[in-house]
């Protein structure tokens, strides 16, 4: 029992750590400089706070990588983290991309590979290609109903093959 409360004090500590407040006074400089009005600098620090306490909370804030933003926003589906800001996806994932920008502007995170197409990216790429050509639908009607089968492949197969990055779909609020 011991040893579990020491180590949810060292997964505290790691979310209190110096580099972590640092990056989101970093961040809200970033956005404050950007424009964004100070209600989504506040959102947007929130759920950057969320993501480095999920991090604490699965390793080490160290070894943030895009692959961590893509299951991040896994996570929020079935969140139950007390103090966890916004689960809107919309805003959840502006927030990380900001936060991403502000890392690798400071060489914390290397620069994004080249993202290779998942077998849901290909499976997308055929069904919109279908709904183009086969169905004629406009491309409006198109990406919405990418996004319904994006969520709905992602539940059934998993997030493994997502797209690397995390910037691909869901992309609803409240689900």
């Amino acid at each position: 029992m011991r040893d579990k409360v020491e180590e949810k004090g060292r997964r505290r500590a790691a979310v209190d750590d110096a580099s972590v407040t640092d990056t989101l006074r970093e961040l809200t400089a970033y956005l404050a400089d950007r424009g964004h009005a100070p209600g989504t600098v506040e959102s947007y620090g929130r759920a950057a706070s969320h993501f480095f306490r999920w991090i604490a909370h699965r390793g080490s804030t160290r070894r943030i990588r895009d692959e961590s933003v893509g299951r991040f926003l896994v996570h929020l589906r079935r969140c139950r983290c007390p103090r966890s800001g916004s689960r809107c996806l919309f805003t959840v994932r502006a927030a990380l991309k900001h936060l991403m920008a502000v890392l690798r502007r400071r060489g914390s995170v290397a620069p994004p590979k080249a993202a290779r197409a998942s077998t849901i990216d290909r499976v997308l790429d055929a069904f919109d290609i279908h709904l183009r050509d086969t169905c004629g639908l406009a491309e409006a009607t198109r990406i919405y109903r990418r996004r319904y089968v994006h969520e709905f492949l992602l539940a059934t197969l998993g997030a493994a093959r997502s797209t690397s990055d995390g910037s691909g779909p869901p992309t609803s609020c409240g689900s």
